[in-house]
């Protein structure tokens, strides 16, 4: 069970807006293609995102991209290149995805190539296609496939998008292409509702019954959040159309440490007789370098305690970035950790984050976010090892390489720093943002010195945040209202 790479592709190669299938880890697969699959390297927001199972990348719903002026030079992301090792063949197959963007960095399609190795030549095999609003939020998804009768690309599957105010994402419904009567037909429907802080507090899934013409509901997500806005409990309910309510299945606690640093997860699953039974267990340590280590438990019935099975270590070099994964299994005859697999990222860094256009949005588990936390640069290659036991030796078996070009992104224009005020500054419970134009919605995002995300949320009416959990020190922030970008410091006492 591995996740690789997913934490960038994540973002990159298997993040849905709205897809909704089974949770994962950070180390979360055992065929581990970093496009098939997604972690969260024990993020201080979950280490449960949904895992992807899509073949390919679907974005999410805001940008993260903060523009600083009306032309901006970025370098964009142009095609990835994956390689996977055949070992019945003892030859690399390779797919190809390439992204089309709109000069607000959006991305607006994303073409998908498998190479044929008897034309010699690469096949377009799929595509997405992505529509946004004036706020830069997706409104539609569309995935077409190869009709390989009429060798064209074909509209398959839909989803169209909703949002508050505030830019929550309210409302997704998914539909199918039905070829007989030429329509697209309803599949599923999911509506989402958000606290003060813009955190989702339900999530509520229907499916569509043709046969009555309505939404019938199907299962629900409940989350409750700490003072400091992390996630510290999840519920899964399924709905019992006999009894006519909710049944608990399964839930998700989660501890932190002072410096809102994930430490602890733990699965319960419901008994049957409304008792949480512990199944799976998470514990996460991360040293001064930020190196983080996980550990995994399974609940063993029989010994009535915990298990460890896998461990998983997240190694940064001196830029800040995780280049490096080690995955360990616990050997009980020998009783001790047993390298499994690894892997490797390069980068180029003399290009940081804020320099790129992705094919990625912030979607609500904060995928992007995840990025700036573990990836500080330009991302150029992947590499994925496995352990020959007979050989005692790594072996490659998957490798990805990530193509950039120079891009410039119109559309946002200079801002003036008299527009936004802050006080008190210097702080010490709480500041005040003061806009030009209070009655717009805007984000917030706060970094300390070093880089780091400490606070990321919605302004709301009160325009303020609380800062009094913080260490002293200066911090820098980054307002976005409707695209317009607010910088500056402010000092916490």
């Amino acid at each position: 069970m591995k996740a690789t790479f997913t934490l960038i592709i994540a973002g990159l190669m298997a993040v849905s807006v709205t897809s909704h299938s089974a949770n994962s880890r950070i180390k979360s697969d055992n065929n581990p293609v970093f496009k098939h699959s997604v972690h969260g390297f024990g993020n201080k927001e979950a280490s449960v995102i949904d895992n992807r199972k899509d073949h390919r990348f679907r974005v999410g719903t805001k940008s993260n991209d903060y523009l600083k002026s009306a032309l901006s030079t970025k370098q964009k992301l142009d095609y990835m290149i994956y390689e996977d090792f055949d070992e019945s063949t003892n030859q690399w197959e390779k797919e190809k995805d390439e992204f089309q963007y709109n000069n607000n960095g959006e991305v607006l399609q994303s073409a998908y190539y498998t190479w044929n190795v008897s034309l010699n030549q690469w096949i377009n095999d799929g595509k997405e296609d992505y529509t946004y609003n004036a706020n830069g939020n997706m409104t539609q998804w569309m995935y077409s496939y190869l009709d390989e009768n009429t060798g064209n690309l074909v509209g398959s599957d839909k989803e169209e998008y909703i949002y508050d105010a505030n830019w929550n994402q309210t409302q997704s419904i998914s539909y199918n292409w039905d070829n007989t009567s030429g329509k697209w037909i309803a599949s599923s429907k999911y509506e989402n509702t958000y606290n003060a802080s813009g955190k989702k507090t339900l999530e509520i899934n229907s499916r569509w019954d043709e046969n009555s013409g309505k939404w019938d509901v199907s299962w629900k997500y409940e989350y409750n959040y700490n003072s400091n806005g992390d996630k510290t409990l999840s519920i899964d309910y399924s709905w019992e159309e006999f009894t006519k309510q909710w049944s608990a299945n399964s839930k998700n606690e989660y501890t932190y440490d002072a410096n809102k640093n994930m430490t602890l997860e733990i699965d319960y699953s419901n008994n049957g007789a409304n008792q949480w039974i512990g199944t799976r267990k998470y514990a996460l340590t991360y040293n001064p370098n930020g190196n983080i280590l996980q550990t995994d438990y399974n609940w063993d019935e029989l010994s009535g305690a915990w298990q460890s099975t896998e461990r998983h270590d997240y190694l940064r070099d001196t830029y800040g970035n995780i280049s490096n994964e080690n995955y360990y299994e616990w050997d009980l005859t020998a009783s001790q950790w047993v390298a499994t697999e690894k892997d490797e990222y390069s980068f180029n860094n003399n290009y940081s984050i804020n320099e790129m256009v992705w094919p990625f949005r912030e979607y609500e588990y904060g995928f992007s976010e995840y990025y700036q936390e573990e990836f500080k640069h330009m991302l150029t290659e992947f590499k994925g090892y496995g352990w020959d036991k007979t050989n005692i030796q790594w072996y490659l078996y998957e490798k990805t390489m990530l193509y950039y070009s120079p891009v410039n992104i119109t559309g946002v224009e200079n801002i003036s720093k008299n527009e936004v005020k802050t006080y008190p500054n210097p702080a010490t419970e709480y500041v005040v943002f003061e806009l030009k134009d209070a009655s717009q919605p805007a984000t917030i995002e706060l970094t300390d010195i070093q880089g780091k995300k400490v606070i990321a949320q919605l302004l709301l009416d009160s325009k303020q945040i609380v800062v009094r959990q913080l260490k002293s020190g200066m911090y820098f922030y980054t307002v976005n209202q409707n695209e317009r970008i607010y910088k500056g410091k402010v000092v916490k006492q």
